[in-house]
């Protein structure tokens, strides 16, 4: 299918969802459940059979109960809905596929008051990891062992027992599974007791302390063999197989430090009594933060070097998912569409209290090479903003699948905007105001805008000012032209992407900072000016002799093109004993924009090589995570000559020098990469090195 029958079917899709209402009515309201599941774990008949009491209150009138209901099977003859004076047997169960409802239609008018739901059911256990799933690991024996998990964000929750799963309709649990005794069974609860089962089948009964209000999809329970890793107090332990259990330390490790850490940042305790991690060696989905009870696909936290690969990946799991215990479980949004509060703030967070976790305070830089992704993402036509409306099941999927980065992004932003100390403030604020609730976009904004009026940094609307930036396609390129006589200066704005493909042209406000020749101040992230979406904007007083540099610390969210001239005199001034009075950030945000623009052909390759070979001086690897591309990229489309090889060879040769050849128990992260990239390029076109390269 064609990039524009792709497309159209998409649009069309998406309509399609829209005319259709997804949402639950309101006038049902669950305040606990009492779940019991028992799993059937029996090779080609993966099943389960669950019971449930629904407490419930009823606020309108009706002869329709409607929840959620996905592939269960039914027991029809059990389903009773018990008032305080009368048993009442539905007339029908309706399942309606489209909406996944399952609607009880009652023969009399259901008066307001409250109820007690009780339902019987089964499922299959599927092996797709969500919703109630298995999967398997071979033991020591060579024998297939089998355990089951769930994973039920966004909306199957569904497909483990009839629920009002929407995100809002907080309730409390209380779980009980049945299990052979040579197995453990977690919930997001600690045990309240074990019982031994009434039948011969030789399995017991767990039951689980009722936890406090929360959401479905944060509902977990599992059923392994696995050991554990524990502190001495019992309350925190990692699970998985015990041939990898070694390889997870360093993730409890993280997530152990990661709890005090965010306890200090939001002055709130963790308000569980225990929380357990567990590594499932077919789990497809990364990790999730159902609260108590972290689950994580195994080989996305087993770690085998001290700085392999892993040590990024596996720290931002930890920290996001503990994160989430705060911000998305302790507060939840109330509807899809706002989940990019939730994981833009658990996203920034696994970079900046990452940070201190780590003792790494420089990890806080990698924020703007995820931002140089996010503008990647963004050059994309069907790259969809991440606060948008979304109905049905699959449009909640879509989204929280590719919210992430941008979201984070434009919470650091934030944070630049407002300074480290007032977003703080912001988020301890937010946290004690909704505990155990539920937030729109719309209450985020007011909190921020409340504290950003109590204190004395400088004040703007941030609603107005930020929400373009999540509620559009595309991203601001802003042109900065110069008159060098009169000394003024001009910035304008464009999407470029939008023009590139007819799309409506997005504006945005834009906070403006800079730093000059004369004035290299990169200190503060604060906006002195704001250029509105629809006019130029000037600035004037800047010595026609000094370079101009627009966005300081590349905090906010768009890209700068300068002029000719002004472009020759930052390459100038990167190349001369002076480039490091540039702050870092922006030595790399010249390099992605330049680099950005080239593609785009609104930059000669003769300017991009200039900038570029400023990097003979830099050692630092956060500019160089470009440089590298760079060099990609120019390896990759023009033919490699003796002079391309000698420039090579000049640029990284003082990286190799500063980073060195072996290496050292005392290295830190970005000293392992700047190493391998000066090693790299160095084997690449003179086959110096190659000895000493570590895939």
């Amino acid at each position: 299918m064609g990039y524009l029958g792709f497309s159209i079917l998409l649009l069309g899709l998406v309509h399609l969802s829209h005319q259709i209402n997804y949402r639950l009515p309101n006038g049902s309201i669950p305040h606990h459940y009492k779940l019991s599941f028992i799993p059937h774990l029996i090779p080609d008949n993966f099943t389960f059979d669950g019971e449930s009491e629904i407490f419930l209150r009823v606020h309108k009138t009706t002869r329709n109960l409607t929840l959620h209901s996905l592939n269960l099977e039914i027991h029809e003859e059990s389903t009773m809905i018990v008032g305080d004076e009368e048993i009442i047997i539905p007339h029908r169960h309706i399942f309606e596929k489209e909406r996944e409802f399952f609607i009880l239609n009652l023969r009399n008018d259901l008066l307001p008051g409250d109820y007690k739901l009780l339902l019987k059911f089964s499922g299959i256990l599927n092996n797709a990891s969500r919703g109630f799933f298995w999967d398997s690991y071979l033991n020591d024996d060579n024998e297939t062992t089998y355990l089951v998990a769930t994973q039920f964000e966004t909306t199957h929750a569904r497909q483990a027992f009839p629920c009002w799963d929407e995100p809002a309709l907080k309730a409390t649990f209380e779980i009980s599974i049945k299990h052979f005794p040579n197995y453990t069974a977690l919930s997001n609860m600690p045990v309240d007791k074990k019982l031994i089962g009434t039948e011969s089948d030789g399995k017991l009964w767990t039951k689980f302390k009722t936890t406090p209000l929360m959401s479905t999809y944060l509902v977990c329970f599992t059923v392994s063999d696995f050991q554990n890793i524990t502190n001495l107090e019992g309350n925190f332990s990692l699970w998985a197989r015990k041939n990898v259990l070694n390889s997870m330390k360093f993730a409890y490790d993280v997530a152990l430090k990661a709890f005090p850490v965010l306890e200090d940042y939001t002055n709130i305790p963790y308000i569980l009594p225990k929380m357990d991690i567990i590594a499932i060696p077919g789990h497809d989905n990364g990790a999730m933060e159902n609260w108590g009870l972290i689950v994580a696909k195994e080989s996305d936290i087993s770690r085998q070097a001290m700085f392999d690969e892993s040590f990024l990946r596996i720290q931002k799991y930890m920290v996001h998912e503990v994160s989430h215990q705060w911000f998305g479980n302790l507060i939840s949004v109330a509807w899809w569409n706002d989940i990019w509060l939730t994981e833009g703030l658990a996203s920034y967070f696994h970079f900046y209290l990452g940070a201190k976790v780590n003792n790494f305070p420089r990890m806080t830089d990698l924020f703007i090479i995820n931002k140089n992704k996010v503008f990647e993402k963004d050059d994309d036509p069907l790259s969809l903003p991440p606060f948008r409306e979304v109905n049905s099941a699959i449009e909640t999927r879509q989204l929280l699948n590719t919210v992430h980065d941008k979201a984070s992004t434009i919470m650091k932003m934030l944070s630049g905007l407002l300074s480290e100390e007032v977003f703080q403030s912001g988020i301890k604020k937010l946290l004690k105001k909704y505990k155990f609730r539920s937030i729109t976009t719309d209450n985020f904004w007011e909190t921020m805008q409340e504290t950003l009026n109590e204190s004395s940094e400088n004040n703007f609307k941030i609603k107005k000012m930020l929400e373009p930036y999540i509620s559009q396609q595309g991203f601001p390129l802003i042109n900065v032209i110069r008159n060098y006589t009169s000394g003024v200066i001009k910035l304008t704005q464009e999407c470029l992407m939008c023009k590139k493909n007819n799309l409506p042209e997005s504006k945005w406000w834009i906070p403006i900072n800079f730093a000059t020749t004369s004035s290299p101040d990169f200190s503060s992230t604060l906006a002195t000016h704001w250029m509105n979406p629809e006019d130029e904007f000037v600035i004037e007083g800047v010595d026609p002799n000094d370079w101009i540099i627009i966005n300081i610390k590349s905090s906010a969210y768009y890209r700068v093109n300068y002029d000719e001239e002004n472009w020759k005199k930052i390459g100038h001034y990167l190349n001369s004993e002076n480039f490091s009075n540039i702050d870092i950030l922006n030595r790399a945000q010249i390099l992605q924009d330049g680099f950005w623009l080239f593609k785009q052909e609104k930059l000669d390759k003769e300017l991009l090589i200039y900038l570029t070979s400023y990097l003979t001086r830099e050692v630092d690897y956060i500019p160089w995570s470009t440089g590298d591309d760079i060099i990609q990229h120019l390896v990759e489309n023009t033919d490699i000559t003796e002079d391309s090889k000698i420039f090579i060879l000049a640029i990284v040769g003082n990286l190799v020098d500063d980073a060195g050849l072996e290496e050292s128990p005392n290295d830190d992260l970005f000293t392992v990469w700047k190493r391998f990239i000066g090693i790299y390029w160095s084997c690449y076109v003179s086959k110096r090195f190659c000895s000493h390269l570590r895939w």
